[in-house]
């Protein structure tokens, strides 16, 4: 049986990142592959996750900021350990790797290392780790290949097109998760990618909501019927599109950010809007957030994919206030023909429908997963029509 190691951003405390990770350690598990999280947990992770942006306060030394600043750690410590639980819970684990130690270690006991899927390629991630382009002696000496990793780029920045060039050669095979992707690896290094789904689309929906049920926050579990926003960048459109669908369906609004910033702590954003705000939620407390929302409203990529499985009535938010597009869901709704999902500038609100063709969209992602598969049994050595 081929030994497989995955590398991807399962430490971060990022919900989707920590999903999507866990979906492809499951399966490739359940595909009876002998595969493990190659547990690479770098410095910057436990910095950033544990405060994102750094206490800058005027008056450091008074009792109301010394007060203010140990709320938010124990806040940030709770959410921490929410993730660390359901790694350590739910994940095949190696020993852990700082980032020293996997940079200058001569072997890891693999045949094969996965790298994917996530953001693992966009130089504006993890620092534009090397590790996460497999470019480390020890993984040079066995095959490479990528599943649905993510450029998150509709073009390579110039001056580092040369060092892009050089992590990506030497793969045995490539698969991305966005078809811009195919273009980039064609364009950089001449080679032929396939496109696969995220991994969280691997498994089927009683294998989430066997997750989602875990979920012990009785502040979840005996909430009057609400709308649940998820938000990756800030988005007055989002706030006000949220406020509105709640007040026409009469729902409470449920909310938690994607990234733990200061400004969040303060709330002032929520309440203005007059929301629920969850700053320590688990892994499983979002899925269940989603699971047994009446709506969900997000701008954020696997905020979208959740709402999917779970056959939510959502819809995805296009803009965010820093002037940027949320690109990657648009390609996935698209995909799956739910373009009556997007909310942007031209959007109505009195022009909301609820009827979703659940059907449609399964047997595409259906599809999709089975080719997925496919893929992961042949790199696997599983066997190319299994």
């Amino acid at each position: 049986m081929v030994k497989t190691g995955i590398l991807t951003f399962h430490r971060a405390d990022n919900y989707g990142a920590v999903l999507q990770a866990y979906a492809l350690n499951k399966k490739l598990n359940d595909l009876d592959v002998d595969a493990e999280e190659i547990d690479y947990y770098p410095d910057y992770f436990r910095k950033i996750y544990m405060m994102n942006v750094s206490f800058s306060i005027k008056h450091p030394k008074s009792l109301f900021y010394k007060i203010k600043r140990e709320s938010i750690s124990a806040i940030l410590k709770k959410r921490s350990l929410g993730f660390k639980k359901f790694i350590e819970n739910n994940f095949v684990l190696s020993r852990t790797f700082s980032q020293k130690e996997i940079s200058t270690i001569d072997k890891l006991d693999y045949d094969i290392i996965i790298t994917g899927s996530d953001q693992v390629w966009n130089d504006r991630c993890a620092e534009f780790d090397p590790i996460y382009f497999l470019d480390f002696p020890a993984a040079s000496k066995v095959k490479k290949y990528s599943y649905a990793a993510s450029f998150n780029l509709n073009k390579i920045p110039f001056d580092k097109i040369e060092e892009y060039s050089r992590r990506l050669k030497g793969y045995a095979s490539y698969s991305v998760r966005e078809s811009v992707g195919q273009i980039l690896l064609k364009d950089l290094i001449g080679v032929n990618a396939v496109v696969n789904c995220d991994p969280t689309f691997l498994l089927n929906q009683n294998q989430w909501i066997e997750l989602a049920d875990k979920c012990n926050n009785s502040k979840i579990k005996n909430s009057q019927p609400y709308l649940f926003v998820y938000y990756v960048k800030k988005s007055k459109m989002l706030m006000e599109y949220a406020q509105k669908i709640a007040k026409q369906k009469k729902l409470q609004v449920i909310c938690i950010p994607c990234m733990m910033t200061f400004d969040v702590f303060e709330q002032k954003l929520y309440s203005e809007y007059g929301f629920t705000f969850l700053p320590d939620a688990s892994p499983y407390d979002f899925l269940s957030l989603i699971k047994n929302a009446q709506y969900v409203i997000s701008n954020s990529f696997h905020g979208t994919v959740f709402s999917v499985i779970f056959h939510k009535q959502f819809y995805s938010v296009m803009n965010f206030d820093d002037g940027g597009k949320n690109l990657r869901s648009k390609q996935l709704i698209e995909s799956l023909d739910l373009v009556d999902r997007i909310i942007d500038s031209r959007t109505v609100i009195s022009s909301i429908d609820d009827r979703i063709n659940w059907e449609s969209v399964e047997k595409t992602i259906s599809h999709e997963r089975e080719e997925a598969i496919m893929y992961l049994k042949k790199i696997c050595g599983l066997g190319n029509n299994e």
